[in-house]
Parts: C-alpha cells; structure tokens; sequence
C-alpha cells in the first residue's frame, strides 16, 4: 500500500487534466448534439409525412376536379 507522502509526491498534471476533461467533454457534446439532430430530423419527417398524408387526399381531388371542369378541345380543332 502506498504511504500518503509517496502518493503525494508525485506531482499533478494539471494540463493533462485539463485536455482529458475537455476532450472527453467534447466527445460526450458531440454525441448529444449527433443524437438531437438525428431525434429532430425523426420528429420533422414525421410532421411533414402527417401534413402529406392529411393534405393529399384534397388536393388530388381539387387537381381532378378542376381537370375534369376544364373543357376538352375537340381533336379536329386543333392548330
């Protein structure tokens, strides 16, 4: 077992700390941030294919109504 005088002469890095600290920081931000942005992309996707999903069924049935009120040209009259 290690005296407390021999533990304590050996002397403290504190720069080494410091970049361990940070780096392992970083690493821990970065993966939050990835996860996030991957979680809100989900959520957006989800959202737009629910407006799709709700908004479509309108708007083919305004695209064929307004299709099929448009008179057809006879094909002898064209130009």
């Amino acid at each position: 077992m290690a005296q407390p005088d021999e533990a304590s002469a050996q002397p403290f890095d504190f720069s080494a700390v410091h970049a361990a600290v940070l780096t392992e920081t970083l690493k821990l931000a970065d993966s939050l941030l990835r996860q996030a942005a991957r979680d809100i992309e989900a959520t957006l996707f989800e959202r737009v294919f629910d407006r799709l999903r709700t908004e479509l069924p309108e708007l083919v049935d305004r695209a064929l109504r307004e299709h099929a009120a448009i008179p057809q040209r006879p094909a002898d009259t064209q130009d």
